[in-house]
């Protein structure tokens, strides 16, 4: 899907592309309402059973070898760990716009997530708030039948937001 059709507010620049304008002297970047970033993923069986082993978190509905408490709790199969299907907004910031860090997230997870699903994912810019270095965003993630399975919205820290100082003192020089 294109970021207009997981997102229609997705109209500005991408992260990497604002990352690439990044100011090379200052090392500051600048982030607009309507600037995004994506990251997609499918979510294997071998995968799914690492993360219940490494977050301990081996809930029945996760398991990947017997469906049947996920069948009997009335879902279709073995479904991911929400936490896991989540991940890919932090992976989608971190990929694409080093130095962000995910600072307050909210998640909804409006539809199962299944074994060797593939989700489709974006962040995409609601507020910059540059001087106190943060970004509000929202973010929603559609799987392979483009529904909506996961949405929310995370509070970036971006250290090096650019905050229009360097330019309003460019202004008083003058």
């Amino acid at each position: 899907m294109s970021p207009t059709e997981l997102d229609p507010r997705a109209t500005g620049l991408s992260f990497a592309e604002r990352y690439e304008q990044r100011d090379q002297e200052a090392g500051t970047v600048s982030l607009f309402p309507g600037d995004y970033t994506t990251y997609d993923k499918s979510f294997s069986a071998r995968e799914v059973n690492k993360f219940s082993q490494i977050t301990k978190n081996e809930n029945p509905l996760h398991n990947t070898d017997d469906d049947t408490a996920a069948i009997t709790a009335g879902f279709d199969g073995s479904i991911i760990h929400g936490m896991f299907t989540s991940s890919i907004f932090s992976a989608a910031i971190g990929a694409h716009f080093p130095g962000a860090i995910a600072f307050d997230m909210n998640v909804r997870f409006n539809k199962p997530v299944y074994i060797d699903d593939y989700v489709n994912g974006i962040v995409t810019v609601n507020r910059v708030l540059a001087k106190k270095k943060l970004v509000k965003c929202t973010f929603v993630g559609c799987n392979q039948n483009k529904e909506k399975v996961i949405s929310g919205t995370v509070t970036m820290m971006v250290k090096n937001l650019d905050d229009g100082k360097k330019d309003k003192k460019e202004k008083t020089a003058k």
